[in-house]
Parts: structure tokens; sequence; C-alpha cells
């Protein structure tokens, strides 16, 4: 059993978890929007979200010096690196408009995570946009890039807008239990949902944007999935409701970051 719960650690500390996740989103955006999957970028943004999330989460503990800590960082740093291996190789089948904007998400990482601006340690400390830099890192992933590097031209119309805010929002759902369980322990000046309107009106935010993205579905992708959709706004809805403070960090990283492969999943049921 313990063994057991080492591989699951890895598999969530690793941040693999969260890169199927977001891999997930990036096949929807390919059936929902009728484009052939093109596994290249699948691979390419998996690989990419695990270097990435493991170089914003352990760049500045990599060199503590506790043993167990080492010891289990070493073996990410090991799994990150190969990953990074591959991302590398991945790059030579991507076109030079993806490239560009992979770059971009990377210019963009450096400065989440970097101290780069006087007085703040990175964008992550300017009050009220780490949620939004999160929610727009993810939306150009699994939108811009998988439109982009299909055969379709690529035109910025109301379809694609539409499309592009939805995923925005649905991310921002998502991030809603992570900043309700951080409350407490995130700085002041971050301005947090929760903490400007509290843990209610988080959850309210939260119900609000599932309605929303409904609209906009029905308006300008009148044939998408409702069941799927309609299951997975209700697996949300639950989600919020349950989302307090004292919730674990299993709950958020692993059940919260579960829903978009559970939505993908979904599409093969209903």
């Amino acid at each position: 059993m313990n063994q057991i719960k080492k591989i699951f650690d890895f598999y969530i500390n690793s941040s693999t978890h969260v890169a199927l996740a977001i891999v997930s989103f990036v096949v929807l955006t390919y059936l929902d929007l009728g484009f052939a999957i093109d596994y290249d970028v699948v691979f390419f943004v998996f690989a990419s979200s695990v270097t990435a999330y493991n170089f914003v989460k352990y760049a500045s503990i990599a060199g503590f010096k506790h043993i167990e800590l080492t010891s289990r960082l070493r073996v990410i740093q090991v799994y990150s690196f190969l990953v990074f291996l591959y991302l590398i190789y991945s790059l030579f089948f991507l076109s030079l408009t993806s490239l560009l904007v992979g770059f971009g998400l990377v210019f963009f990482t450096l400065l989440y995570t970097l101290p780069v601006l006087p007085g703040f340690h990175n964008l992550r400390d300017l009050g009220g946009l780490k949620i939004f830099i999160i929610a727009i890192v993810w939306a150009v992933c699994t939108v811009v890039l998988p439109v982009v590097e299909s055969e379709a031209p690529f035109v910025i119309d109301l379809q694609l807008s539409a499309y592009f805010v939805i995923r925005l929002l649905w991310v921002l759902i998502l991030i809603i239990p992570f900043e309700i369980r951080d409350l407490r322990k995130d700085a002041s000046h971050l301005h947090t949902i929760p903490q400007l309107i509290g843990v209610r009106g988080a959850k309210f935010i939260g119900f609000l944007f599932i309605a929303v993205s409904f609209v906009l579905f029905h308006l300008f992708h009148p044939d998408f999935r409702r069941f799927s959709f309609l299951f997975m706004s209700g697996v949300a809805s639950v989600l919020l409701f349950l989302s307090t403070e004292k919730r674990s960090l299993y709950y958020t990283y692993f059940v919260v970051e579960s829903v978009p492969i559970l939505w993908l999943l979904s599409y093969f049921i209903f």
C-alpha cells in the first residue's frame, strides 16, 4: 500500500496528472471544432506542460538539502529531464507559427516564475493577475495551438473567439477550488477571488462562469455535446460546492484536475 501511495504521489507531484488534464482539453478542442487530432501537438503539449509545471514548482527548491526531499526530487528531476529531451525533439514536428506561440508561452512562464519586476518576485505576485495568467496560458495552449497547427485556415472569428472564452472560463472555474483551499496561506497582496469576495462569492462566480459558458456554447457552437457538458457542469458544481479551506491537496491536485480528463472520457459515453 505504501508503494502504491509513492507511485500515486509521483504521478501527482511530477505534474503528469495536470499535463494529462491539459492534453484532454487539447483533444476536446479537436473534437469540438471538428479537426483531425494531431498527435504531434498532443505529445508536445504534454511534454511542455510537464516541463513548465515542474520548472515553476521546483526551480526554487532544487537546491534544498533535506535527504527525503532530495531523493524524491531527484526522481522528478530525471523524469523532467527525459520529458524535456522529448520536448526538444517534438519541436521539429511543429510549424513556425506554432513554435512562435510556444516560445511566447515559454517567455510568459519565465516571467511568471522568475523575479523580473522591481518590488515583485514575479508575475504571480501581481495582485489579482495570477488566476488570469494561468487561464490565458491554458487557453492558448489548448485552443490556439491545435487550431494553428490544423490544416484549416487560421481565422479569428466569433466561433473561435467564443470557444477561447469558454475554455478560459472553465480554467478559471477549476482554479477557484485551489484559491479557496489556499485562502489562509496566500499573501494578502495577491488579491485572489476568495480574498476579495469571500468563499461563497468565489463559488457563485464559478457557478456563473458555468452558466455563461453554456450560453456561449449554445449561441456559437449549437451542435456541442450537451449531455457531456451538463454532466461535467454537475461535476464541477459539486466540486465547487464542496471546496473549503480544509480540503487536502489530493482534492485539488487530483480530483479537481481530473475534470478535463473526465470530460474527454464522457465524449465516449454520452
